[in-house]
């Protein structure tokens, strides 16, 4: 199982990696895409665990993130802001908002870490990367003001339930629970992208908060 654990763990520090990129990343195109491939990659964990440890239940998990997430709401987000919408989002400061991040990561690291040793007595790597992907979504929601980014953190705290939900959730109830997320996101994604968007002369609605 080593090498098995050392596989996972590769995968969640590459979603890890693409959670920054969609921290510091102002345009709309690579942060879609960021977004798809970090779900894609959520997915394929997901099905790694299935072929680990035979449970199907990881595979219709895995199928449900690549299909809706990496597939669907990308798809929908891409169509929603081509030849429509700008494709940068006026922001500033970026430097100092990835300071932020990385000083809000190792705080959340080393509080989940702690937690994990005094309750669990062992560390999961699923549990600390799952920590930080919900901070990181969160963090993508509350301090960005464009709907895509902020879109894009709600997808993003789904990848953390999915990964951190793994070590802790029973199987079938976290296949409902992101189920039931995607389909919320996706009607979010509608709502505000689609029906909001002649309200707002072709301008991507900013959201404060």
């Amino acid at each position: 199982m080593i090498i098995e654990d050392q596989i996972l763990s590769l995968a969640g520090l590459l979603v890890i990696i693409t959670s920054f990129f969609l921290v510091g990343q102002a345009y709309y195109k690579p942060i879609v895409r960021a977004q798809g491939a970090q779900s894609f990659i959520i997915g394929t964990i997901a099905i790694a665990l299935y072929v680990f440890s035979g449970k199907v239940d990881y595979l219709i998990l895995g199928i449900a993130v690549i299909s809706l997430r990496s597939l669907a709401i990308s798809f929908a987000l891409e169509r929603a802001i081509k030849g429509r919408f700008g494709f940068r989002e006026n922001m500033r400061g970026v430097a100092s908002l990835l300071i932020t991040d990385l000083i809000a990561v190792a705080v959340i690291f080393v509080i989940v870490l702690s937690f994990e040793k005094s309750v669990f007595h062992e560390v999961n790597d699923d549990v600390i990367f799952g920590a930080i992907l919900l901070l990181q979504g969160l963090l993508l929601s509350v301090l960005r003001k464009g709907t895509i980014p902020q879109i894009i953190g709600y997808v993003e705290e789904e990848n953390g339930i999915v990964l951190f939900g793994t070590f802790l959730v029973s199987l079938p109830l976290l296949i409902e629970a992101s189920a039931l997320l995607d389909v919320l996101g996706l009607i979010v994604l509608t709502y505000i992208i689609i029906r909001e968007k002649p309200e707002h002369d072709n301008k991507i609605d900013e959201l404060v908060g």
